[in-house]
């Protein structure tokens, strides 16, 4: 058996993550995330050649000579505001916002430390709330959504959105008398589809996101020793089919942000986004390439800060009664064709800040130890 049939191969065990008996909240999708950055023009111009649109937001309240650039807002197609860009001297994910039925909110405001904010009708329409890693969780009632849009963003995308391509394929010819001429521009933003966080409480973090928000698990990825290491998890609608991950739990040496991943409508988008951001000078991170878990087409970019970025398509979707499946946990087990991933794409790297973080959190986090340690080095590591 090759290494990449054995990676393929589910382990033969009864999921290690299940659904939550009692979850608080069903969310329905992930909206948008705010980014923490020193320089906001700067990450928008990678997100403007990456295919989003970018808005400058000025705080009034700051000096005249310090208020260019103060944020960014960063929108997709439709005009959805999918990306918030805010200046600090972080590199560091800050808050994701979610939709939710209405009837889930109020269970939410209870929370510890909860921010429930009322509508007219004094029905709970957002809530914030902090996960185990720091980040802000806004939660917003599904029927009270305000779409963030102006006007020039929406005569723009109604006017520049190509369609997807039309395919013609080996035993359907689709296009007859019609030559593909592809425009050499940034692919079409479609959604914020999935934010990937790395968690040294991985337990923690899966009973939060299970019990709090309702999410489900799609597949998970073990250790050597049987032990959950990475975890899919997707919205339940219910019957309705929803993408095979919204939030990826990743256990790590220190609590971090991955990567997002923004879709788009079809291979020839990514490879023309390639095509587009090598041309502008941003650094290629991995791809093009399928997944195995999850199946979607993906291409992954780095910002200009390293932090990567992931343009995908043709995603797996799940109802509520898809079981997940087990597998290992190794670099093999993340694609099923493509380039072998870069030997930099997961840092595995014992630096000195590294193994400072390590040996802090080995005495601080009880769900740390240096079995674990070794083991995640080894599953990642070339």
């Amino acid at each position: 058996m090759h290494a990449s049939d054995a990676a393929e191969t589910p382990v033969n065990a009864e999921p290690p993550i299940r659904r939550h008996p009692e979850p608080l909240a069903r969310v329905r999708r992930l909206l948008s995330m705010t980014l923490e950055r020193p320089d906001p023009a700067r990450a928008a111009r990678f997100f403007e050649d990456f295919g989003l649109r970018s808005q400058t937001r000025v705080d009034e309240s700051r000096a005249d000579d310090s208020r260019a650039d103060d944020s960014r807002a960063l929108f997709g197609v439709p005009a959805h505001a999918l990306v918030e860009v805010i200046r600090g001297p972080a590199i560091a994910l800050r808050r994701l916002r979610f939709a939710a039925d209405p009837d889930g909110l109020g269970a939410l405001a209870t929370c510890a430390g909860a921010d429930a904010a009322l509508g007219s009708d004094g029905a709970v329409e957002r809530v914030s709330l902090v996960d185990p890693m720091g980040h802000v969780i806004d939660v917003v009632s599904a029927s009270a959504r305000r779409d963030e849009t102006s006007s020039e963003t929406r005569t723009e995308t109604r006017t520049e959105t190509p369609p997807p391509t039309d395919m013609s394929h080996a035993r359907a010819a689709r296009r007859v008398n019609a030559p593909l001429r592809l425009p050499a521009r940034p692919p079409a933003i479609r959604h914020l589809g999935h934010v990937a966080l790395e968690v040294v409480d991985f337990d923690r973090a899966v009973e939060w996101y299970t019990r709090t928000l309702g999410l489900l698990p799609s597949d998970i990825q073990v250790l050597d020793d049987g032990s959950p290491a990475l975890v899919f998890l997707r919205c339940d609608q219910g019957p309705l089919p929803t993408e095979h991950h919204t939030i990826v739990l990743a256990r790590s040496v220190e609590n971090g942000f991955s990567h997002a991943a923004f879709a788009v409508d079809d291979v020839d988008a990514l490879a023309m986004g390639q095509r587009v951001l090598r041309e502008r000078g941003w650094r290629h991170g991995w791809g093009i390439g399928r997944h195995l878990m999850g199946s979607q087409l993906f291409d992954y970019w780095r910002d200009p800060w390293g932090q990567l970025m992931e343009h995908y398509a043709d995603s797996d979707r799940h109802d509520a009664e898809h079981r997940p499946t087990v597998l290992p946990m190794t670099r093999e087990a993340m694609a099923q064709w493509g380039p072998p991933m870069p030997a930099d794409f997961v840092d595995t790297r014992l630096t000195p800040r590294r193994v400072a973080t390590v040996l802090r959190n080995l005495r601080s986090e009880p769900a740390l130890t240096l079995r674990r340690v070794l083991q995640l080095k080894r599953a990642m590591s070339p």
